[in-house]
């Protein structure tokens, strides 16, 4: 019986994972190759391409984006040890709720902490734009969250 419960609850896993191989795999690698790949540095900052950025704009913005990565590296490195201490919790036979609740928990303070700083370093890179690159930055903003609602009407239509 025991075995049984176990096959039961390890196939929705199986099943959920290999779709999410499929779908990496397929349609999104080649979004991702139309789109130029990915290049890490975050979803806001392929926006700046077409901003026609100064040699010093550059050089600032790379400062802020390595000085926030070096401030978030701690955080990133104990998010990573406790994604694997989330699965040890999950997948052992004495798994508890509270055990888990609290690495959630300092998972999800690591998680606040990180956004709130690329908040704060996006906003001090977009201080750094002149308000002809602030204008055209917002028109891109709008387009990729008008594309992004129309994906995901794609996407929930085939369901």
């Amino acid at each position: 019986m025991k075995k049984l419960i176990a096959i039961m609850a390890l196939v929705p896993l199986v099943s959920v994972s290999s779709v999410s191989v499929a779908d990496w795999s397929g349609e999104r690698s080649a979004k991702m190759e139309k789109r130029g790949g990915h290049r890490g540095g975050g979803h806001l900052f392929h926006f700046f391409r077409d901003l026609d950025l100064t040699s010093a704009q550059k050089e600032q913005i790379k400062a802020l984006v390595e000085e926030q990565r070096d401030a978030t590296e701690d955080l990133r490195t104990a998010n990573r040890e406790l994604r694997f201490e989330l699965v040890n919790i999950a997948m052992s036979s004495n798994y508890t709720v509270e055990a888990y609740n609290t690495r959630l928990s300092s998972f999800l303070d690591n998680q606040r902490s990180m956004m709130l700083q690329r908040s704060a370093t996006e906003n001090q890179v977009y201080q750094l734009l002149t308000a002809e690159q602030q204008v055209l930055l917002q028109q891109k903003l709008a387009g990729f969250d008008d594309s992004q609602r129309s994906e995901e009407e794609d996407i929930t239509s085939d369901e």
